[in-house]
């Protein structure tokens, strides 16, 4: 093997596939069967069909062909002061951080509308929660001083501060304009 090329496994009939850099940005096709090697097999977990979507289509909340389920719903990803910059602001696309305390009551009746909105704009925005009492470089850069606090997010920009208990309707208000000017940029 040339030291300047992958070795692509097909996820359709397990071929090994040697590719080239300059055919990367082309779709490089399997070997053996000819199946896009962009594609990725996804399981509905639903009715259990093998469904193939195209990598770049991930994020656009693809559903099952067979019984039309969403295939990715999401889950709340915990952060901290570590992760905070690769998961959220080198994120591209919108995100939804959640600031928030063990000791805080608001707290309790947020958390589970964070676990919501993973669901309802799953492979839209990505939804993350931030303990404050563990991450304090983080909450000082971002001046948090009441939990819970929400900051959203779009390609590595802050674009909007809540703080107080948010239920899903507060939340899908803030973040409705953060989608429909997804086409149109930062």
């Amino acid at each position: 093997m040339k030291q300047n090329e992958f070795i692509i496994r097909c996820l359709r009939c397990g071929q090994k596939n040697r590719i080239v850099p300059e055919h990367l940005s082309n779709t490089p096709r399997c070997g053996r069967c000819g199946a896009a090697l962009d594609e990725l097999i996804i399981r509905c977990m639903e009715c259990g069909t093998r469904n193939l979507v195209p990598e770049e289509r991930v994020s656009d909340r693809p559903i099952c062909g067979k019984c039309g389920a969403p295939l990715y719903l999401g889950s709340v990803v915990e952060v901290s002061d570590r992760s905070f910059s690769d998961e959220v602001l080198a994120f591209p696309g919108p995100v939804l951080v959640c600031f928030w305390s063990d000791t805080c009551e608001s707290c309790r009746v947020s958390l589970p509308a964070l676990e919501y909105m993973t669901h309802t704009y799953a492979g839209s925005i990505k939804v993350v929660r931030l303990k404050v009492d563990d991450a304090p470089e983080t909450v000082s850069r971002f001046g948090i001083t009441e939990t819970p606090s929400f900051l959203l997010f779009k390609n590595g920009v802050e674009r909007k501060k809540l703080t107080g208990p948010m239920k899903p309707a507060d939340l899908k208000e803030h973040l409705q304009p953060l989608l429909t000017d997804e086409k149109t940029g930062p």
